[in-house]
């Protein structure tokens, strides 16, 4: 078994990776929205 520290440190790892990659895909989403509204 892995001690609880390092489950921890995975788990808030994992987490802000998906933080991360959430941000830039919906980021990317609102300025494709956004330029689709220009036109």
């Amino acid at each position: 078994m892995l001690p609880a520290g390092v489950i921890l440190v995975f788990c808030l790892l994992f987490c802000a990776g998906c933080a991360i990659v959430g941000t830039i895909a919906y980021n990317k989403w609102q300025a494709r929205k956004r330029s689709l509204q220009r036109f």
